[in-house]
């Protein structure tokens, strides 16, 4: 076991740390009515640090629902491939009623050029120059922002019935002081908050 590194649409909008969230998402109607108190989730990536950090941002956000969460990344060997079947098997033996996936859809940075601007501050008469020995010039801008954004796909599968119960689509957007693994874990706790609402958490459920 890897241990980590410590149809109605309806739109729900969050700011937290320079982050907005836009969440749009829909409940399958033939699994209507399940709600999930164990919940296992993974959110596949390369990069090891940010598929942790958004793991756990997940696990927390259902925690703090009372629902009991598993984590796909501390199960599963990440530097090797695993089949449906391994996966399927892993996610089972945690004794998941629900299988969480977040994926990036699509990623981008919106930038903002800050021109430069000159101030001097002037002491002393005009046409003599003593006072330009003392006079400060400074400048200020002449750099760009960048600001990240992404659309993010979460879904929720139903373990035993192997389908999909719900499926969201999360817009989000950081200031330029934000980095993407910080976007997405963000985008994860928005989608987990819309989760709630949409009543698919079992909220009486034991906390882990």
């Amino acid at each position: 076991m890897l241990r980590a590194l410590a149809c109605v649409l309806l739109f729900t909008f969050a700011a937290c740390r320079g982050i907005e969230t836009d969440v749009a998402a829909v409940l399958s109607p033939d699994l209507a009515g399940r709600r999930y108190q164990r919940i296992c989730v993974s959110a596949p990536d390369g990069d090891l640090r940010m598929r942790t950090v958004v793991e756990i941002a997940m696990s927390e956000a259902l925690s703090g629902h009372g629902v009991a969460t598993s984590r796909l990344g501390e199960l599963l060997f990440p530097g090797k491939e695993h089949s449906e079947d391994q996966i399927a098997e892993t996610v089972r033996k945690t004794g998941a009623d629900g299988f969480l996936v977040l994926k990036p859809i699509s990623s981008w940075t919106d930038e903002q050029w800050v021109p430069p601007s000159i101030t001097t501050s002037g002491y002393g008469g005009r046409g003599r120059p003593w006072g330009w020995g003392y006079s400060t010039s400074w400048v200020a801008g002449g750099y760009t922002i960048s600001r990240p954004r992404a659309t993010i796909d979460v879904r929720l599968f139903d373990v035993t019935k192997e389908d999909v119960t719900w499926v969201a689509s999360v817009g989000v957007a950081g200031s330029g002081d934000v980095d993407w693994a910080a976007l997405r874990a963000e985008a994860a706790r928005a989608a987990i908050a819309r989760l709630a609402s949409d009543g698919l958490l079992a909220t009486d459920a034991p906390a882990r």
